[in-house]
């Protein structure tokens, strides 16, 4: 018991070291996918979620009416972005384009509605609780502008990867051309089928193949693969050998990279866990967010 307390605990240590950067840098930095939120209409209060923009390129616009950049830069995102792409009916590509304006402040309503009908934005959602901000902000700085991509199945891209995470106004031509990078879906691996990435690896015989930084798995029957920690678990359209979005049958959806593993993020619990390597049966892993330990 005590080498097993001493076991956990060496790797809380080395876990809280690597959380470091999820925690207080970016959790969701360019390149990794995002989990939906969801958060009121100012204007009426309903719920409004990421994913509802499922097939758009998605700017957010985090802002506050005492910030001196926003009064800037907010009405030249909606002119020469959202407007722009509207006018051209979507982006090169003919992806549709949507600008969410998130307002962070709840004191002083009065003047964030002067705010917003100075800027003319034509979604507006507020995050008082810091649901959608905790999501992407690394050094608090505002504005802070995300950029998403809702496509599924697009050559480009994954469908809700990070494309842009950034404090300050990176300014509209950079957008656009960022936006414009996105292109439309193909039928590869459309209607929810997964692309077995592993194909790539050389194969160890039987199927087996190894993946530097993911370990060992068996892809002989595509598109599930059996990895020799995790068991069995779907590739999810939109992976590739650094990026993996799979469906742990115990676990449920994941996301994790060559990055940050032995990281993933559990969309069904809303948090990165840490993975005690070469467990299994039980695989014992660490909530960040509950700061505790539990097995699978």
């Amino acid at each position: 018991m005590k080498l097993r307390f001493n076991k956990f605990l060496s790797f809380l240590i080395l876990g809280a070291l690597s959380f470091i950067k999820l925690s207080y840098g970016q959790p969701f930095p360019e390149g990794t996918i995002t989990p939906n939120f969801t958060l009121p209409l100012r204007e009426t209060g309903e719920p409004f979620s990421l994913y509802d923009l499922e097939g758009q390129v998605i700017v957010l616009d985090f802002f506050a009416y005492w910030c001196p950049p926003c009064a800037f830069a907010s009405p030249d995102i909606e002119e020469n972005v959202q407007k722009h792409f509207a006018t051209l009916g979507g982006n090169a590509q003919g992806v549709p384009v949507k600008v969410v304006s998130v307002n962070i402040e709840s004191g002083n309503p009065d003047s964030t509605d002067i705010f917003i009908n100075q800027v003319g934005p034509e979604l507006v959602v507020d995050d008082f609780d810091a649901i959608a901000w905790n999501n992407y902000n690394i050094t608090s700085g505002m504005p802070l502008f995300v950029v998403i991509n809702g496509v599924a199945n697009s050559p480009s891209h994954a469908q809700w990867e990070v494309l842009h995470n950034q404090a300050g106004y990176p300014g509209s031509a950079f957008l656009q051309d960022l936006i414009n990078q996105v292109q439309v879906p193909t039928d590869e691996g459309s209607n929810g089928e997964s692309i077995n990435f592993f194909a790539e690896l050389e194969d160890l015989g039987n199927g087996w193949k190894n993946s530097e930084w993911f370990g060992f798995v068996n892809d002989t029957y595509d598109p599930w693969i059996y990895h020799r920690d995790h068991t069995w678990m779907l590739i999810g359209s939109g992976s590739t050998l650094a990026n993996l979005y799979l469906y742990d049958i115990t676990l449920g959806w994941i996301f994790t990279t060559n990055e940050f593993y032995p990281h993933v993020f559990s969309f069904d619990r809303n948090t990165w866990l840490f993975y005690e390597v070469g467990s299994s049966n039980p695989r014992f892993f660490f909530d960040t967010n509950l700061q505790e330990w539990f097995s699978l």
